[in-house]
Formats: structure tokens, C-alpha cells, sequence
């Protein structure tokens, strides 16, 4: 039988850039090399963040995202906003290699809000309803593909816990571009609904949405002008995945991290 379930580093994603592409889509390859990371000793920990945390997490920013990045203020208020919805995988050193921000919110204004900035408050998530079982992600940083599965691991399994029904994110459409250049009349709807038959398998042609598409996203709707982005012409997707196990909450919460990792996990990204 087929499950997904919020599959592995795709759960959440930078607006700006497409991080996703960096990575291959097969979770359980990802899992196992994670697992051997930790046998080597490396020594990450993930775990919630606080505001004395803002110094390591804006150095991230800056080494993945430049001038793009979260400012120390923008950090410091969402973290505030969100106490428990922020997470960090550090190293041995304390240094952050890799961080996710979601926020509590209603699906109402998720499908409302015009862009990105509307709808996560300006980067701040000042509208956060840690009640919600509606999440919309924030972003993801990382410079470590070990660190990153591990949030992912991380956010799965809060997501899990918490009975958490659905999670919401503005995807860049990063073939857009020049796709757009060689069909100048063709719109963006188009594009998002727009498929090739490679090997029998019915692909998105956008190399971003088909990776969310075959973790389980499904495209929810396209919005001009939804954040910065050169190759997407700033159009943005957005995309939800469904947490079809919300039910059994209970039973999750009995599971631990590393139950989770070693059993769990693997079997959730089989496709």
C-alpha cells in the first residue's frame, strides 16, 4: 500500500530559493544516510529555539540566503510569536545548520492572503494560532543535507503528534521563466497544470512542483506577484499536503524520535 506522509526536507521551503531542487526526491535514501551521520558521531541536535538563538540562526541566513535573508529582528519577533512552532539542527559546536519556522493559522487566510508576506505577517507570523491544526511553513534554511533530514524527521513527527490536518507553503515555479520565453502566450495556470509522460510516469514539467507533487503535495492555487523570484517571474504555487493519519495523534505521541527515524519514517516514503 502507497503512504506519504509529509516527505522528508520537502515539508516546508525557502521562499526564495528553490532548496528542494539540491536534493534527490527518495526520503528513505535521505533517512539512511542521516542514520549513518549520527553512528559517525557528528553530534547534531535538533531541537525548539529561543531568542538566544537568533545570533547562530541569522549567521545561517546570511551564509544561505544573503541580503534575502531573515534580519535578527524579523527572527527575533517570529520566534516570539511562535514559542514550540521553531526549530534548529545545531552541531557538535552549537553552530545552526539548518532551521524551520512554521506558524499556527486558519485555511481561510492561507487561501485569502494575496502573497507570502501577507499571509506569515511580513516574515513575523504576529497572527500565529498555536491552536490551529491548519500549519502554513515559513522557511526552511540549511547548509547540510544530514541536518536537513533530520528537522524533517523532526517536523514530521510534531506534525504526527499534534494531529495536525493539513501543511500549507508558497512554492516557486523555477522552470516558469523559460518555459514562459518559449511560450509567450501561454499563462501561468497553464504552466502548474502542465504534465510530460516520461517512461510511462506522468511528471510535472516544473522540476520544483514535481518533486512536492510526487512527496504528496497537491497544488492548491498560482499567485502573481508572490514573492521575489527571477526564475518564476515571482508567480508562486501554492501547495498543501494532507496529514491522512491525523486520527492517530494518540498513538504517535508514544512513539520517540528515534523509533520514528529507524522504523517509521522509511516505510512513509515508500512510493
Amino acid at each position: 500500500m502507497t503512504m506519504k506522509i509529509f516527505s522528508g526536507p520537502d515539508i516546508l521551503y525557502r521562499h526564495n530559493q528553490s532548496l528542494a531542487e539540491r536534493f534527490p526526491f527518495n526520503l528513505r535514501e535521505r533517512v539512511k544516510r542521516q542514520i549513518q551521520s549520527q553512528e559517525l558521531g557528528l553530534g547534531m541536535v535538533t531541537r525548539s529555539v529561543t531568542v538566544e538563538d537568533v545570533s547562530r540562526l541569522r549567521r545561517l541566513e546570511v551564509e544561505k540566503w544573503g541580503k534575502e535573508g531573515a534580519s535578527e529582528y524579523t527572527l527575533t519577533r517570529r520566534i516570539q510569536n511562535t514559542p514550540g512552532f521553531c526549530w534548529a539542527t545545531f552541531d557538535s559546536r552549537g553552530e545552526a545548520l539548518a532551521s524551520c519556522f512554521v506558524m499556527g493559522t486558519t485555511k481561510q487566510k492561507i487561501l485569502a492572503s494575496k502573497d507570502w508576506y501577507e499571509t506569515t505577517d511580513d516574515g513575523t507570523a504576529s497572527s500565529h494560532e498555536a491552536s490551529s491544526l491548519h500549519w502554513f511553513g515559513i522557511s526552511l534554511s540549511s547548509k547540510s543535507e544530514h541536518a536537513l533530514a533530520d528537522i524533517a524527521i523532526y517536523m514530521a513527527l510534531e506534525v504526527l503528534r499534534k494531529g495536525i490536518r493539513a501543511v500549507y507553503l508558497g512554492s516557486p515555479m523555477p522552470g516558469f521563466a523559460r518555459w514562459k520565453q518559449a511560450n509567450p502566450m501561454g499563462t501561468a495556470m497553464q504552466y502548474v497544470t502542465s504534465w510530460n509522460l516520461t517512461k510511462g510516469k506522468r511528471l510535472h514539467i516544473d522540476p520544483l512542483l514535481r518533486s512536492y507533487v510526487k512527496a504528496g503535495f497537491e497544488i492548491v492555487d498560482v499567485l502573481p506577484n508572490y514573492f521575489p523570484h527571477a526564475r518564476s517571474l515571482n508567480w508562486g504555487a501554492l501547495i498543501c499536503i494532507r496529514n491522512w493519519l491525523w486520527f492517530a495523534s494518540g498513538l504517535f505521541k508514544l512513539v520517540s524520535k528515534s523509533m520514528f527515524r529507524r522504523n517509521v519514517m522509511p516505510l512513509m516514503s515508500c512510493h
